[in-house]
């Protein structure tokens, strides 16, 4: 199963046969068992399937039932969040364009419905903290806008902004 968000929501969809490429062997079946287990380097195996596909588009009934699962998914998330969360979600969304960063910093919304629910179109575009402190979503948000040159949007919450907010003293 896949779980989306806080709160658990399960998507009861089977996995199709998983091929694990890993250059660590400890790493196979770690989270799920694979059909196929290779111990090499990811670029260079991705590399080489790749030149071996054709350009079909897959399993359409498969694709079908994810895209399903991801429209009720969103529908119940969008329920259970409230019309205040919904509301700051649509406000977010409609700045959120082909280009745009969004750098969010560990805040309730974050998590509740950001990672989930926002609109990213830019690979790459969306940038979180991998710990769960709170703190670096502003510093690395100005790191982001400076290094990409591109709109950037940072979703703080309060405490979080407060270890930071003497980045935006001028000199």
């Amino acid at each position: 199963r896949f779980q989306a968000g806080v709160g658990g929501a399960q998507v009861k969809i089977p996995l199709p046969p998983i091929l694990h490429i890993d250059v660590d062997p400890r790493n196979i079946n770690l989270n799920y068992t694979a059909k196929v287990g290779l111990i090499a380097d990811a670029k260079l195996s991705l590399e080489s399937l790749n030149s071996k596909l054709n350009d079909t588009a897959g399993d359409n009934e498969y694709n079908n039932q994810l895209l399903a699962a991801a429209a009720d998914t969103r529908e119940r998330t969008l329920k259970r969040v409230g019309p205040d969360h919904t509301s700051v979600l649509n406000s977010l969304s409609q700045y959120m364009n082909e280009g745009s960063f969004f750098v969010r910093d560990s805040t309730i919304p974050g998590y509740y419905w950001a990672n989930t629910l926002l609109p990213i179109s830019t690979p790459g575009g969306y940038i979180t903290p991998t710990s769960g402190a709170i703190g670096p979503g502003l510093p690395t948000g100005i790191g982001v806008a400076v290094a990409t040159g591109k709109k950037t949007i940072i979703m703080h919450g309060d405490g979080g902004f407060m270890y930071h907010v003497g980045e935006l003293t001028r000199p």
